[in-house]
Formats: structure tokens, C-alpha cells, sequence
């Protein structure tokens, strides 16, 4: 007897998991969106519960806009590609992710400009690390927009990406959905769904062995019936008294009755596609067995219908690791190598994408003993920017091989130093400079990738001018591109920010428009953003350098200065986050920890530090600070002139101690009233920066000398339209328009990610989760 249950048989036992689904997309209809993770153990019912939520957001009338698709295996190797499909875009060039997440981000802010959006992605474990750390980005904001964000993902293997998007939704007010096993009593239930009739007590017992996973009491229910080891009365459904005693054994013959039942023809289409690997395209199928897409679909058909097939949006799967092994175990070791190269070579004939012919070769290394050379120096570039992990190994495999052309070594030489470059745009620094180490004394590297290599790595001014040089006489924009991006990093940590702007904007000019080099130029916009959030630190606008710090992709240079903020603003926990994290120690770092130490009771170590800073990058607070703790001398008359300097200066930041170390002096010196007038104006200062800790200290040293005096209020509010920043109103009044991010950063001239940075911090000041809402409370409604 064939069991009859369905696809809602999947969902037994997860009432809790559906409802919470359903409160969400309730919650969606009325403008409040959400992440939602659901996860569990493969065979747990992930897929079936997010099948009922599309199912349910499709039944709405339209009024959702409805974007899914699932990761496959080629996906963790293959950038942005998952999340491409479910929005439905062309793909792109991994050495263009910069581009993609970019188009991603602003796909789905139109989107849900227009209407509720509902975004799926199953088998969210498979993904690639650019598409998780997009989805991370979309679970921050997604409780702030009209959008429903589902993601389905295994529990193992663990990976950080997945880590950290669990802990950000469950920071956000986003929903974490565990699949446990299901409880006894779920099993019966299923059980008697799958049979028609209450299992018995013998049964029940069995089904033990599932351990409470939904798709092996499906698989073992099935094979206990298949094998006749199920008997029906009245009373419901027992197992049979001779039934086989391991489990295991009825799995394994199920396997191999659903492919003898099948004709020779339909099994030889099944070892010919086990070829693919797990999953494959009907195209593919058809090119390597050289019939018509159309000849093939009967058999297909009844692949599906034996339980062999299943389908995974547009291409097929084996529907489990057991039927594709026993298919390729029934070819001999040898003919199934034979196969897999024809195989192969029919699909590399058909100019089927390079990262499918590389999945192919790189699942099995031992059938490429040199007949794929040619194919790979050829598509040696595309190789390295579409698919960087297979390159790789790829490359190594081919590389270590002698006998290579002159032609071909050349061709696998730039994929090389492509390679190196895609590595180094997705963020994998040390893996680019181990591939550009292995081909820098390549003496037969083409002089323009030389030059490029030594662009990028150049890290001091005359490196940079050295390669700069170089670019010029080959003129090429690249390497002309990287040294000025060079050259603006030595003179942003030598303190030089308006040099450091003029190299970013010739930098800008000699590379072009967008979308050429999207890494150069992500580089160039985070060195801007580091200098815009310098200025903004000593013009005293603090909350705007926070949010210049947050748009900066690598934050190595800028951890310093967020952790100065955070300390004098008495944010321990974020001080100590950023400090842990610095890496070199420029002058802001030194002075962070200065000020730590100091906050401490611990001034040999305060000083210390102060006296690393190089005279160089000496700035007002570093010079004040040494006065402070005794490392240096200043006369009254000095400090006023530096008073009078920095208030016409406009830095705030440095203004505050300038003034309190002026009111100390002028205690010390006796004149109380000078000192009272000069501290109630640095406290003032700094209850307008919301330096907490410098206001502690000041009315501690001058109640030491004799003069009380209490901290001042004044600080702009934490919450409501009057904590708005300048920057955050200029954002606010468009948003208030109903303006997209990426409109208002056309507008305002700001990075995308500026503007996702200060909508975020409006819509937390204003106490709401949407933009609709902030519109409506800034517009007065």
C-alpha cells in the first residue's frame, strides 16, 4: 500500500512555527516588516514551512511583492548569485560584488518604496559569504521598511556568517524559528497521515530510530510499506512481526527498488546526470547526451514521480545522496571517469558558464590530467572574477602540472593576478596577497599586472609615487587608480586630510565612471568617509563621525577615533569593542588608550602612551592631554591664546579642554572668577558633545582646587525630531518627501550606505520601526 500523505504532512507539529509566520505577514500587510530565520536539521520541515508562507503572501490579492529562490551548492562559491535570482536580475562578475550588492540593496529599496515586499531564501547555509553579509545588512534594517525577510538554513555545518545573523535579528525584533525534533506524539500523527491509519505500538517503536526528523519518518514509512513489512486491520497500521530488524537496510533497498523499477533508459539519464553533481539543468542533460531538452521530458517525469528527481526551481536534484551514490557506484571506477570528461567537454562545447565547467572539474581533480588546460588559460580572467574559490583550486591543480605552452602559462598567469584582485574586492586581503606573492617574481608576467600588483601593495609615499609613475607610463588606469588610493592612505595617517582628498578626487578622475573598478573605488569612498569623520570629530559634530565611522567597510584606521568618542562620552562597552579591535597604532588609538588609562587611575601608563604619539600627529587634544597629566608645561598665557585660537577655529572637541586647563591655571593662580567664568564655559562645551566624562573630570579637578562648580545640562535630547542632528535633518527632510536612500544620496552626495546609516539613527531617535512612519511624524500627520 503506497502512503497516501501530502505535502502538509510536513507540517505537523509546527502550529507555533506557522502562527508566528502568519503574525508576520500580518504584520507586513500593515507596513511593519521583520527577519525571520527559520532553522533546523536537514529533512525538518524548513522547506515546507517556508512553502506555506509563499503560498499564503501569493494568496493576497497581489498586494505583496513576492521575491524567492533557494541557494544551491554552486552558490557558496559563486557571489550574489542566490540573491540575483530570487530579484530577478543578471548576474555579475564576482569582481564587480561592489556593483551588485549595490544594485541588491537598491532593487529591494524600491521595491519596498512601492509596496510590502516578502524576500526567501532557502537552504540559506549554502550561500556565499557577499550574499550573507548582504542578507545581515537587510535583517538590520528590515524591521524599519515594509519588508518580510525569510531565511531557511541548516544548524551544521555552523558558520559565523549565519551566527551573526541570528544575533542581529534577535537584537532587531526579528524571529529565530528552531525546527526541533519532533515530540512522540507528532511522530504518530505524521505517521498515521502517511498511512491512512493509526500506527501501533510495534510501529511507533521503529519510528524511534527517525529520531523525530520528519523527512526519515517519511523515508521509513515508506520503506517499511515498500517492503511489506506493514500490516492494516481495523485497528490501524502495525509493523509486521517478521519485519527486518535494521532500518537502515529497508532505506538502502528503497534506494535500489525506486531505480529497478524504473526503465533502462530513464536509469541511463540518471547516471549520466549523477555526472552534474547533486543538482543539474535539463539544458545541461541535453547537451551531454546530445538529444533534444524535449526528448527528455518523459523520463524526467517519471524520475520525479519514482521519488529519484526533485525539482529545485529551474533545475533538478537527486532527492537524496543515497540514489545519486548508488548511481554512480554502478559504473565502473574507470567508464565513469571516461563519462565525466566527455561530459564536460560536451558542456565546455556549448560555452556553458565558466563557474559550472569549474564546479565540475573542481568535484572531481583527478579526471583533469591536461585536457583542460587550453579551457582554462582561455577563461582563465572570467574564471577568477566569476568564481574565486574554484580558481584557485583550480589553478594550483593546473599550475603543478609541467609541460604548460608559453601561451597558456601567460593566460594562467592574469587569471593569477585577476584572482588576486577579486580576493582582495570581496574583503579576503590575506588570501590576494598570498596568490600576488606566488606571481610577483614571475618574470613572465605581463608588465601591467606587475605594475597593478605593486599599486595595491604600496604603503608608503615613495611606493606610491614609485607606482604612480609606473601607471602613468603605461597609462593605465588601474595602476594609476590603486597608487593614488595608495598615496591617500599615507597622507590620511600622516594627518594630511586635504591632501589626502586631493589624491582620493585624482584617484576618482583616472579611473573613471562607474561601475570600472568597483574595489579602487570602494577603497577611495571609505579613505573620504575616514577624513569627513575626522573633520567632523574636531568641528565637534560627533554623532555625524559615528556615522561616517559606520560607512566605512574596513574600520582598521578609524577604530581610534570611535573609541576616543565612545570613552570621553563614557560608552565603556563601545570603547573597549573598539579599542580590542585596533590594529596599528596611529595617533587617535594612542590617545584612546591614553585617555583609558587614564580614566583608570593609572598615569605613568597614560603618559606613556601620550609620549609614543609622534610629534607629527600632536593635535590640540594630545598637547592639552600632556599638560594635563604633567608631561608637559604651558603657561596661562599660552592656554588663552589657545583658547582664543581654537574658538575661532570652530573645533569644539578641542575647545572644552582647552578652557578647562585655563580655569585650572587660573585657580592656581587665585583668580576663582576667571576660573569659574573659562570651567562653566568648557562645561557647556561638553555637555553640547555629550562628553560625560570629560565634564566628570573637569568639576573634580577644580573642586580639588577650591572651586565648585556643577556640570552642565544642555546636550541635545536623545530622542524625538530636537535630537536630530543637522545631517540627520538635511536626511530627515527629504525622507519626509518619501525619497529612497539611494535618491537622497544622489541628492545630499553622500555614500548609500551613509544614508542606510543616518535613516537608521533617525528612525531610532524618533521612536519608530518604518519610514512611513517617520515620514508621517516629520511631516506633522
Amino acid at each position: 500500500m503506497a502512503p497516501p500523505g501530502g505535502p502538509e504532512s510536513a507540517l505537523v507539529g509546527r502550529h507555533v512555527a506557522i502562527a508566528a509566520l502568519h503574525e508576520a505577514l500580518g504584520g507586513l500587510a500593515r507596513g511593519r516588516g521583520r527577519g525571520v530565520l527559520i532553522e533546523g536539521e536537514p529533512g525538518s520541515g524548513k522547506t515546507s514551512l517556508l512553502d506555506t508562507l509563499l503560498r499564503a503572501a501569493g494568496a493576497d490579492g497581489g498586494r505583496l511583492a513576492v521575491r524567492t529562490a533557494a541557494c544551491v551548492d554552486a552558490d557558496r562559491r559563486t557571489p550574489l548569485h542566490v540573491l540575483l535570482r530570487a530579484l530577478r536580475m543578471k548576474s555579475a562578475d564576482a569582481a564587480l560584488e561592489a556593483i551588485a550588492v549595490t544594485r541588491v540593496l537598491v532593487l529591494v529599496d524600491e521595491l519596498c518604496a512601492r509596496g510590502p515586499v516578502v524576500l526567501a531564501i532557502d537552504d540559506l547555509h549554502a550561500a556565499d559569504e557577499a550574499t550573507l553579509l548582504v542578507w545581515q545588512r537587510l535583517c538590520a534594517v528590515a524591521a524599519r521598511a515594509p519588508l518580510l525577510l525569510v531565511g531557511a538554513a541548516r544548524l551544521l555545518p555552523r558558520r559565523p556568517e549565519i551566527d551573526r545573523v541570528r544575533s542581529i535579528l534577535k537584537d532587531s525584533d526579528g524571529l529565530v524559528l528552531a525546527l526541533d525534533q519532533l515530540a512522540p506524539d507528532n511522530v504518530a500523527e505524521l505517521a498515521a497521515r502517511l498511512l491512512g491509519a493509526a500506527p501501533g505500538p510495534r510501529l511507533i517503536k521503529r519510528l524511534e530510530s527517525a529520531g523525530g526528523n520528519p523527512r526519515l519518518v517519511r523515508e521509513l514509512v515508506e520503506a517499511l510499506s515498500k517492503a511489506g513489512a506493514i500490516e492494516f486491520d481495523d485497528a490501524g497500521a502495525e509493523l509486521a512481526a517478521d519485519a527486518a530488524p535494521e532500518p537502515v537496510d529497508l532505506v538502502a533497498a528503497t534506494v535500489a527498488a525506486r531505480l529497478r523499477y524504473l526503465d533502462e533508459e530513464i536509469r541511463e539519464l540518471l547516471r549520466t546526470a549523477a555526472l552534474l553533481g547533486a543538482e543539474f539543468s535539463v539544458t545541461e542533460l541535453s547537451a551531454v547526451l546530445r538529444r533534444p531538452a524535449g526528448s527528455l521530458a518523459t523520463a524526467i517525469q517519471e524520475a520525479i514521480a519514482g521519488g529519484v528527481l526533485e525539482p529545485v526551481g529551474p533545475r533538478l536534484r537527486f532527492r537524496h545522496g543515497l540514489l545519486r551514490q548508488a548511481l554512480q557506484e554502478s559504473t565502473p571506477g574507470p567508464v565513469r571517469e571516461a563519462m565525466r570528461q566527455i561530459a564536460i567537454r560536451a558542456l565546455m562545447d556549448r560555452g556553458t558558464p565558466v563557474e559550472r565547467i569549474a564546479e565540475l572539474i573542481a568535484a572531481d581533480p583527478d579526471i583533469a590530467d591536461g585536457w583542460e588546460t587550453p579551457w582554462v588559460a582561455r577563461h582563465a580572467v572570467a574564471l577568477a572574477q566569476r568564481a574565486p574559490d574554484l580558481a584557485t583550486d583550480i589553478f594550483d591543480h593546473v599550475l603543478g602540472r609541467d609541460g604548460i605552452g608559453t601561451t597558456e602559462r601567460a593566460g594562467l598567469l592574469e587569471g593569477l593576478a585577476t584572482l588576486s584582485f577579486t580576493l582582495h574586492g570581496l574583503g579576503r586581503r590575506d588570501e590576494a596577497e598570498r596568490v600576488a606573492a606566488r606571481i610577483e617574481a614571475e618574470p613572465r608576467l605581463p608588465s601591467v599586472w606587475q605594475a597593478r600588483l605593486a599599486a595595491r601593495a604600496a604603503d608608503s609615499a615613495a611606493e606610491a609615487a614609485k607606482a604612480l609613475a609606473a601607471g602613468r607610463a603605461l597609462a593605465d588606469p588601474m595602476t594609476v587608480g590603486y597608487a593614488l588610493a595608495a598615496e591617500a592612505v599615507v597622507r590620511f595617517r600622516a594627518g594630511d586630510g586635504t591632501g589626502c582628498l586631493d589624491a582620493v578626487e585624482r584617484a576618482l578622475h583616472a579611473i573613471g565612471p562607474p561601475p570600472r573598478l568597483p574595489d579602487c573605488r570602494r577603497v577611495l569612498a571609505d579613505i573620504g568617509a575616514a577624513v569627513r569623520a575626522d573633520l567632523a570629530y574636531r568641528e565637534g559634530r560627533w554623532d555625524d563621525a559615528r556615522v561616517e565611522i559606520d560607512a566605512v567597510a574596513d574600520q582598521s584606521e578609524l577604530h581610534g577615533l570611535a573609541a576616543l568618542i565612545a570613552l570621553r562620552r563614557d560608552d565603556d562597552r563601545a570603547a573597549r569593542s573598539h579599542l580590542a579591535a585596533v590594529g596599528e597604532q596611529d595617533a587617535y588609538a594612542l590617545l584612546a588608550r591614553a585617555a583609558y588609562a587614564e580614566r583608570a587611575r593609572r598615569p605613568d601608563e597614560a603618559r606613556e602612551l601620550l609620549g609614543a604619539i609622534p610629534a607629527s600627529r600632536q593635535t590640540a587634544s594630545a598637547r592639552l592631554a600632556a599638560v594635563r597629566l604633567g608631561l608637559a608645561d604651558a603657561a596661562t598665557s599660552q592656554l588663552s591664546a589657545e583658547v582664543g585660537f581654537l574658538r575661532d577655529a570652530g573645533r569644539p572637541a578641542d575647545l572644552g579642554q582647552a578652557l578647562e586647563e585655563l580655569a585650572v591655571h587660573r585657580a592656581r593662580d587665585g583668580d576663582e572668577a576667571a576660573a569659574r567664568e573659562a570651567a562653566g564655559e568648557a562645561l557647556a562645551g561638553y555637555a553640547e558633545l555629550g562628553a560625560a566624562w570629560d565634564s566628570r573630570r573637569a568639576v573634580a579637578r577644580l573642586r580639588a582646587l577650591g572651586v565648585r562648580i556643577g556640570a552642565r545640562a544642555g546636550r541635545r535630547p536623545s530622542s524625538g525630531p530636537q535630537a536630530l542632528t543637522e545631517s540627520e535633518l538635511r536626511v530627515a527632510e527629504f525622507l519626509s518627501q518619501g525619497k529612497s536612500n539611494p535618491d537622497i544620496a544622489v541628492e545630499l552626495s553622500l555614500s548609500r550606505r551613509t544614508v542606510e546609516t543616518h535613516v537608521s539613527r533617525i528612525l531610532a531617535k524618533l521612536g519608530v520601526r518604518t519610514r512611513r512612519e517617520a515620514a508621517e511624524l516629520l511631516r506633522g500627520e
